[in-house]
């Protein structure tokens, strides 16, 4: 009976909770496409002045025949990446609301739900995190003084015994660094997938996303074939070009013949 008014309880939840998720996705994929138009911009712009410095370390300009593919398969991809950016940030938050609901269901009645073991778990953990701050109030107070650039250890038995006892501490509060870590990654990642202007690989292993690629070789190719200083020059070549000439459109030339009587 207690499983199926949960499962009720979850699904009433989801479905109430769904069509502010649907809301909030829409209107931050609206943005998103705003804020590419305007980045976008903003890139051709600096490629136009031969600034490189936004792209990859080693991203090389690509040839004309991937231009022209990119070019032709780019807005298929950025029409899949918006759909696909929309249903994940959806159901992230659909997702977001039903975990943070059960947990405080969980946290206002833990005793009859939580096991035996997760609460000594977490307060090991408050402990650990809090000798972790304390250790950094430790460091500013006493050994970093604002006055001095270069500071000095004053008591070096002190900071030995701190930093042995910061050892057994940062082994347990590494790991919630990592669990937080995976989970930023994760969320930022979710949250960015529509997003073609930037990588969601990290830095030197951009090659590996190939919606980033393309936009970037879409780039390349309007920078050479829309250069305003290109389009201009080649303007002023075809204005001072001579006109020609048709021959209906030769002046009569006076005949010095006379006929003969």
């Amino acid at each position: 009976m207690l499983k199926r008014d949960t499962g009720v309880f979850l699904l009433s939840l989801s479905s109430d909770c769904s069509l502010v998720c649907v809301a909030i996705a829409s209107l931050t994929q609206i943005c998103f496409m705003l804020h590419m138009l305007s980045c976008y911009r903003k890139h051709m712009r600096r490629l136009w002045r031969h600034d490189h410095s936004f792209l990859p370390p080693k991203f090389e300009a690509p040839s004309g025949e991937d231009e022209l593919l990119a070019g032709l398969q780019y807005s298929g991809q950025q029409i899949a990446h918006f759909v696909w950016g929309w249903l994940v940030m959806w159901l992230l938050g659909v997702f977001i609301v039903i975990v943070v609901t059960v947990l405080s269901v969980l946290i206002i009645n833990w005793p009859p739900f939580l096991p035996d073991y997760v609460v000594p778990t977490l307060y090991t953990l408050l402990v650990a995190v809090a000798s972790d701050y304390l250790t950094q109030v430790y460091v500013v107070l006493v050994h970093v003084k604002k006055s001095e650039v270069n500071f000095n250890i004053d008591n070096r038995r002190l900071y030995n015994l701190m930093a042995v006892f910061s050892v057994f501490v940062n082994v347990v509060v590494g790991f919630y660094d990592v669990l937080k870590r995976v989970a930023r990654s994760a969320l930022v990642v979710a949250y960015f997938t529509s997003r073609l202007d930037k990588s969601l690989m990290i830095r030197g292993y951009e090659e590996q996303d190939d919606g980033y690629q393309a936009y970037l070789q879409v780039l390349f190719h309007e920078a050479r074939h829309n250069n305003p200083v290109a389009r201009v020059f080649l303007q002023l070549l075809a204005d001072g070009r001579p006109k020609p000439v048709h021959a209906g459109n030769l002046p009569a030339v006076p005949s010095s013949h006379t006929p003969l009587a």
